[in-house]
């Protein structure tokens, strides 16, 4: 089968209702969004690549309870870390979210969202539009990594590319030791199999068991409001070899 992921996209269609679905994962580029929404059983419910203006059309109808887990940060932000030295100049202006995950858990992502009136990537742009339409709903919302998901999942162990069959291979067999019924997965799409590890970090957020990624400050005055969430995985060692991709 084709490596490629199969964008015969779905297209704008009555609204699903699917009893049961309490996580979503989201995973998204520039002008296409993967959804994969789980049940607590952890049978995949929807599996979905649609246009991003049309992301309203396939969430299904979700309960108060349900958490969407979202690849991509929610707004740029102030930064908070100008003056830090002990960070790379890259990472200097990124959200808290973003420091803590590599500083506390090291996993350091490949980019760093800009300050707040600073040009963005379309695909962060496209993030913000994804969030704007699950807060609209009502829904609670998080923020996940997906390579940092799956490397928490794995107990920090090296994972092969994503985009190779064998790094395709790892990360389902992460998926289902996680709890996820991989029958009605394209596990031959990497972007759907970041969208599922997003739904199993939602779904350990809804039962408290995931962990919020942020940091404080020497001043005491808390966060940026960001924060990237990771998987019940694991190891919960706050020490270990750095794992950046």
């Amino acid at each position: 089968m084709s490596a490629r992921c199969n964008l015969e996209l779905a297209r704008a269609a009555p609204e699903p209702t699917v009893p049961g679905v309490f996580a979503v994962g989201i995973d998204l580029g520039a002008r296409i969004v993967h959804v994969v929404a789980l049940d607590d059983s952890g049978t995949v419910q929807l599996a979905e690549s649609v246009p991003a203006p049309d992301v309203a059309t396939v969430l299904p109808a979700l309960s108060s309870e349900a958490v969407v887990a979202i690849d991509a940060p929610d707004a740029q932000q102030v930064p908070r870390h100008l003056g830090d030295v002990a960070l790379s100049p890259k990472f200097r202006p990124a959200r808290c979210g973003e420091i803590a995950l590599g500083s506390l858990r090291h996993y350091w992502v490949p980019w760093v969202t800009p300050p707040r009136g600073s040009p963005c990537a379309p695909w962060m742009i496209t993030g913000f539009g994804v969030w704007r339409t699950v807060l609209q709903r009502g829904l609670r919302a998080i923020e996940v990594y997906p390579h940092a998901a799956f490397l928490e999942l794995s107990g920090g162990s090296r994972l092969g590319r994503k985009t190779t069959a064998e790094g395709r291979r790892q990360r389902s067999d992460l998926l289902e030791a996680a709890g996820v019924d991989l029958q009605d997965l394209d596990v031959t799409c990497h972007d759907i199999l970041d969208a599922a590890v997003a739904a199993v970090v939602a779904r350990d957020a809804r039962l408290g068991t995931a962990d919020e990624v942020s940091c404080r400050h020497a001043d005491g005055t808390g966060s940026d409001g960001s924060a990237i969430w990771l998987p019940q995985g694991r190891s919960r060692l706050l020490s270990r070899k750095d794992t950046t991709p």
